[in-house]
């Protein structure tokens, strides 16, 4: 049937162009829709591929908390369909924990929490425990991120969580290794106390011997403690909880410290010199620890330094405020400057890497772990013109 304008109408013709058009655009509009449709279905078969194929958890919230979009194994391990839902439901279901046996991480500190409020970057490693099934937890890396657009307004947040349970694992199988070999090191070292403090009980034991004899004792002492603080690091997490770490008292811990190498400070006639600042703020944590790291850095200082030269020992309140600033510094031998930023590097001591003063690192390695676990920082500076300094800042108690 075609459409004839009216006969007689001067205007008959034109209303029928006009209609035309109107009939063209029409069309040209709804296929412009059905190819926009059939675009967005392909991006959207395109992006769901591509998510299925992320092995980790993946999901994306609006700004409101709501979930966007979750893949394949996300919905999985949540064990329902939560498209829709708000984090709260998802949050009832699953519980982050710090440890498989620890407390729960506060709402505020979760990775979600800081993207969502904070608008920020957010990154933590624990446990996180099914609510319905036990055993379907499993130890996480989580990460999320605030999504920004151009105009600078939040709009949502994109968390994944990647299974780490085989590393974990790994992990506690070489601390229970390592456990093992600390606590036989340390009833070596006991049997050698009672060895060496049998020997000096003698009569008319030479005063040459009997100063060898007390230096391997006290270094025996020593070793054991460190053999109990690493016992500490692979047992507890360092000791550093609330119910364990205690307030360390300073001079006690320097005055051990300055007995350990007064012997070999002597043998080259190098001088200790203290500067202790009074009224110092407590500092909480493991004594045996941080005696391990004072001890490893006054006893590099005193090798490093030439025969008759001094060692400087400073404890003071860090300018900063709520931090105890602990420098130990020498004028002996310089660390060259390739070597200042692999001091602390476990690479190093594993590929043992020849060093300024020919050891093996592990000290300083040790004493980086310790360090951290106190949440301290150290650095070192080395030059001809002002020697080497090690610097370290403890966080108060």
């Amino acid at each position: 049937m075609t459409f004839e304008p009216p006969k007689n109408d001067p205007h008959a013709e034109t209303l029928l162009l006009i209609r035309q058009e109107i009939e063209r655009q029409t069309q040209a509009y709804i296929e412009l829709l059905l190819e926009s449709r059939q675009a967005v279905e392909n991006h959207a078969s395109f992006l769901n591929t591509i998510l299925e194929c992320i092995g980790d958890n993946l999901i994306v919230y609006d700004a409101e908390g709501k979930v966007m979009l979750a893949n394949k194994s996300a919905i999985e391990f949540a064990g329902l369909d939560f498209i829709g839902a708000d984090r709260q439901k998802i949050r009832e279901r699953v519980t982050f924990l710090t440890d498989k046996n620890g407390t729960e991480v506060p709402r505020e500190e979760e990775p979600y929490s800081v993207a969502m409020n904070e608008h920020r970057i957010g990154e933590r490693e624990g446990y996180l425990h099914d609510a319905k099934n036990s055993d379907n937890g499993c130890w996480i890396r989580a990460q999320a991120s605030p999504v920004i657009d151009k105009k600078n307004n939040f709009l949502g947040v994109v968390a994944i969580a990647s299974d780490i349970s085989e590393r974990k694992h790994l992990q506690i199988q070489r601390d229970g290794l390592a456990s093992l070999i600390a606590h036989d090191v340390k009833n070596h070292l006991i049997s050698e106390e009672y060895i060496i403090g049998d020997l000096l009980e003698k009569p008319n034991v030479p005063d040459d011997i009997k100063s060898d004899l007390e230096t391997v004792l006290n270094s025996a002492k020593h070793h054991r403690e460190l053999a109990n603080a690493m016992l500490q690091i692979h047992h507890t997490d360092f000791m550093l909880d609330a119910h364990s770490s205690v307030l360390i008292d300073l001079n006690s811990v320097l005055h051990m410290v300055l007995e350990l190498n007064t012997l070999e400070a002597n043998a080259k006639s190098v001088t200790i010199k203290t500067e202790i600042e009074s009224d110092l703020p407590p500092i909480k944590g493991v004594a045996a620890g941080l005696r391990h790291v004072l001890h490893n850095l006054v006893h590099n200082a005193v090798k490093a330094s030439n025969d008759g030269g001094v060692v400087t020992i400073k404890i003071e309140k860090s300018v900063s405020g709520g931090r105890v600033k602990i420098s130990i510094h020498n004028s002996g031998k310089i660390i060259p400057a390739n070597d200042i930023d692999r001091l602390f590097d476990h690479k190093a001591v594993a590929s043992r890497i020849p060093r300024y003063d020919g050891s093996t690192g592990f000290g300083l390695y040790l004493s980086k772990i310790m360090l951290d676990a106190h949440k301290a920082v150290v650095h070192c500076t080395s030059n001809e013109a002002n020697g080497t300094t090690f610097v370290i800042e403890l966080p108060s108690g």
